[in-house]
């Protein structure tokens, strides 16, 4: 996949959100936008994890993921958190 996709930010994702520290927060909506301008800038490394789960990077805090569903060219951000988190919530 590599065309353009748009996005929604679902309750579950800012329920992670806000558990956040607040320069995390500030990292989170930076790469954000950068990942509406270009879903595949080389920084994020977006790519597809498990059938349709998809993973972005935090840029500046690579530490921290971004998870979201992908369906008909949208992508559902569904979580956020470290790497650690990242890690069992995969399981």
């Amino acid at each position: 996949m590599k065309q353009q996709l748009t996005s929604v930010l679902a309750e579950e994702f800012f329920d992670t959100y806000r558990k956040l520290p607040k320069e995390i927060k500030v990292k989170v909506k930076e790469t954000y936008k950068i990942w509406q301008n270009n879903n595949f800038y080389p920084s994020l490394h977006f790519k597809l994890i498990t059938a349709n789960v998809w993973s972005v990077r935090i840029i500046g805090h690579e530490g921290y993921r971004a998870l979201g569903i992908v369906k008909n060219d949208i992508c559902y951000w569904f979580w956020v958190g470290t790497h650690d988190e990242y890690m069992r919530e995969l399981k």
